[in-house]
Formats: C-alpha cells, structure tokens, sequence
C-alpha cells in the first residue's frame, strides 16, 4: 500500500506472513511536519465519520492531542505506527 498526502508519501510493503497485528510490532515511520494540531485534528475527524467517534484503543486508533503538543501516533489497522512530530520539537523532550 502506499499513499500521497499533504504533501509526503508514505508505502508499505508486504508484512511477514507471520505477523499478528495485535501485538502492534509491524512496523512504522515518523513524520516530520510544521503543525502537528491540523494533522491531528484531519485523522480525528476521519476517524469520526468512519467509526462514530475517536478511537483510543485497540486498532485503528489515534492518541489525542492536547494544546501545546509536538507530537502524536495514528495506528493503522494492521498495527503500523505513524508518528507525527512537529519540527520545533525540543530536542530534550524524549
């Protein structure tokens, strides 16, 4: 799978036919973006219209952005991590 969003790529390639999803260790990349709240704001909304609500738990689901945030994880179905990290992030922070 891959696509093209706002701008950046992201492809998949085919997982090992031995992965379980449900132990969320398929995989996953970063994405480094000026704003991380639009980003956030987009999946949830998404998210909202496929499913009724913001999932926080299980797969999909995506971690809540609260004001003043640098970052936050969309899962995908498969248990793939995308990280969103906004580029101003202080380098002390992890």
């Amino acid at each position: 799978m891959a696509f093209r969003w706002s701008g950046f790529d992201v492809h998949y390639g085919s997982a090992p036919a031995d992965v379980d999803p449900a132990r969320e260790e398929t995989g996953g990349c970063l994405v480094m973006v000026d704003s991380v709240a639009p980003y956030q704001a987009s999946f949830s909304e998404a998210m909202r219209r496929r499913y009724g609500k913001v999932l926080a738990r299980g797969l999909p689901r995506i971690t809540r952005h609260r004001p003043g945030a640098s970052r936050f994880t969309l899962m995908d179905p498969s248990g793939n991590a995308i990280i969103f990290i906004q580029r101003d992030e202080p380098e002390d922070l992890e």
